[in-house]
Protein backbone atom coordinates (compact mmCIF):
# COMPACT_ATOMS: atom_id res chain seq x y z
CA UNK A 1 0.00 0.00 0.00
CA UNK A 2 1.28 3.43 -0.50
CA UNK A 3 0.45 6.51 1.57
CA UNK A 4 0.89 10.13 0.68
CA UNK A 5 3.85 12.27 1.85
CA UNK A 6 1.40 13.92 4.28
CA UNK A 7 0.73 10.54 5.80
CA UNK A 8 4.38 9.91 5.91
CA UNK A 9 4.84 13.00 7.79
CA UNK A 10 1.95 12.37 9.72
CA UNK A 11 3.49 9.05 10.95
CA UNK A 12 6.99 10.71 11.71
CA UNK A 13 5.14 13.56 14.30
CA UNK A 14 2.93 10.37 16.06
CA UNK A 15 6.75 8.89 16.39
CA UNK A 16 8.45 12.19 17.93
CA UNK A 17 4.88 11.97 20.01
CA UNK A 18 5.25 8.87 21.16
CA UNK A 19 9.23 8.83 21.95
CA UNK A 20 8.08 11.88 24.34
CA UNK A 21 5.37 9.52 25.84
CA UNK A 22 8.03 7.06 26.34
CA UNK A 23 10.48 9.63 28.36
CA UNK A 24 7.80 10.97 30.31
CA UNK A 25 7.87 14.74 28.78
CA UNK A 26 4.95 16.71 28.33
CA UNK A 27 4.14 17.10 24.13
CA UNK A 28 4.10 20.54 23.37
CA UNK A 29 4.61 21.88 20.00
CA UNK A 30 7.90 23.35 21.37
CA UNK A 31 9.02 19.44 22.38
CA UNK A 32 7.84 18.23 19.03
CA UNK A 33 9.95 20.25 17.16
CA UNK A 34 12.76 19.77 19.69
CA UNK A 35 12.40 15.74 19.27
CA UNK A 36 11.88 16.37 15.47
CA UNK A 37 15.34 17.82 15.34
CA UNK A 38 17.16 15.22 17.18
CA UNK A 39 15.32 12.55 14.95
CA UNK A 40 16.72 14.46 12.17
CA UNK A 41 20.53 14.90 13.60
CA UNK A 42 20.30 10.75 13.82
CA UNK A 43 18.65 10.17 10.83
CA UNK A 44 21.15 9.29 7.24
CA UNK A 45 18.31 8.55 4.63
CA UNK A 46 17.87 11.27 2.83
CA UNK A 47 14.01 10.82 2.09
CA UNK A 48 13.29 10.00 5.61
CA UNK A 49 15.43 13.56 6.67
CA UNK A 50 12.99 15.14 4.33
CA UNK A 51 9.54 13.99 5.70
CA UNK A 52 11.24 15.07 9.39
CA UNK A 53 12.25 18.80 8.08
CA UNK A 54 8.95 18.46 6.65
CA UNK A 55 7.49 17.68 9.83
CA UNK A 56 8.99 20.76 11.53
CA UNK A 57 7.89 23.06 9.24
CA UNK A 58 4.44 21.84 9.65
CA UNK A 59 4.65 22.39 13.31
CA UNK A 60 6.03 25.68 13.60
CA UNK A 61 3.25 27.07 10.83
CA UNK A 62 0.57 25.56 13.41
CA UNK A 63 2.55 27.34 16.18
CA UNK A 64 2.58 30.90 14.02
CA UNK A 65 -1.28 30.14 13.52
CA UNK A 66 -2.36 29.65 17.02
CA UNK A 67 -2.40 31.64 19.95
CA UNK A 68 0.11 32.58 21.69
CA UNK A 69 -1.37 30.68 25.37
CA UNK A 70 -4.12 27.73 24.87
CA UNK A 71 -6.38 27.00 27.55
CA UNK A 72 -6.67 24.30 29.55
CA UNK A 73 -7.44 20.50 27.70
CA UNK A 74 -10.86 20.74 29.65
CA UNK A 75 -11.78 24.06 27.98
CA UNK A 76 -11.01 22.98 24.99
CA UNK A 77 -12.52 19.80 24.92
CA UNK A 78 -15.95 21.42 25.77
CA UNK A 79 -15.42 24.19 23.20
CA UNK A 80 -14.52 21.28 20.53
CA UNK A 81 -17.28 18.79 21.74
CA UNK A 82 -19.81 21.40 21.57
CA UNK A 83 -19.03 22.38 18.23
CA UNK A 84 -20.03 18.94 16.83
CA UNK A 85 -23.07 18.26 15.30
Amino acid sequence: MFRSEQEEINTVIGEAALSLLDDFTEISRHSLCEKLKEMLKAEAGLIRRKLIIDAISQIKKLSRSLPRRMTSPEKLSVRFCSSLP
